[in-house]
Formats: C-alpha cells, structure tokens, sequence
C-alpha cells in the first residue's frame, strides 16, 4: 500500500468516525409527521417542543366604536312557526341594533410536552455505504499497478 492510498484509508476511518459521532436524527411520534431533526451527537438527543396556540378575541380599544340604527328603522321579524328561523332574525336585529365592538385577536402559544428524537439508520448506513464506496473507488484508482499484474521490477526473472 502507498502512501496516497494510507491517506485515503485513514480519511475513510475519520469520515465513518465522525458519520458515527454525529449521526442524523428524526422526529417521529404517534399522530405527528415524520421530520428530519439534523446531525447532533450521539450523546445528545435532540428534542421538538410539542405546541398548541390558542386564540382570544378581545375588545380592540383603538377602533371606534361602531354606531348603530335607530330600532325604528330596523324592521321586525316577521311570525314564522320555526324557532330556528325566528332566532337568526332577531340575533341579526340585534346586531343592527347594538353592532359588536371591535375585536383583536391575541395568540397565544402554550408548551405542552416534547418529542424526543431518534437516530435515522437509514440515512446512516446510506452515509456509510457513500463514503465506502468513494473511498473503494480512489483506493483503486490509486492502485500504481492498474489492472492487478505485478509491477516489472516486482516480476520474478529466472536465475541463471
């Protein structure tokens, strides 16, 4: 083996060192979407904070507020045997009457748990298998012989 081969051998053990150290991770949980997490080593786990936001609606104070009609011109509700009916008539001439304020919406997101991630091996050993064929293909293509015949001053000659 010579010396350009040596270097490509020992920078074929630090890459699947270091393939090995810091290997790529994902998230997966029951009921969430399986995501790549990213390359973390291996004594540190990665973790994905698990969110709900919630949203309220509260009065928005630099909106005037809105005016509303005078009842009279409003007009009633005319007598029909739905409730359902009747209800949807009123709310709307009530809202005419006495409009809402205006609203803001306020978010607000709460931490509920974490997903720990785990190591991703099919990403890991398609990572191995690269570098090992790189590393296969300069060994040969370092190879000072080419096709495998010994060299000529490695051939045997006859003695006399």
């Amino acid at each position: 083996m010579n010396q350009p081969q040596r270097v490509v051998l020992l920078a074929f053990v630090v890459a699947v060192a270091l393939a090995g150290a810091f290997p790529p991770w994902k998230f997966e949980a029951i009921g969430f979407q399986r995501r790549p997490a990213g390359f973390h080593f291996i004594f540190s786990l990665p973790q994905h904070p698990i969110t709900e936001t919630e949203t309220a609606y509260v009065p928005d104070e630099t909106k005037p507020r809105p005016v509303g009609k005078d009842p009279a011109d409003v007009p009633p509700c005319p007598k029909s045997g739905n409730a359902y009916l009747a209800y949807l008539c009123e709310s709307a001439r009530e809202a005419a009457i006495n409009p809402p304020a205006p609203t803001k919406a306020v978010t607000k997101t709460i931490e509920t748990g974490r997903i720990n991630g785990q190591i991703d091996f099919t990403k890991l050993l398609i990572e191995w298998v690269t570098v090992c064929l790189i590393a296969g293909a300069l060994l040969l293509m370092l190879n000072p012989r080419g096709s495998g015949s010994p060299s000529p001053d490695e051939r045997e000659t006859p003695a006399p």
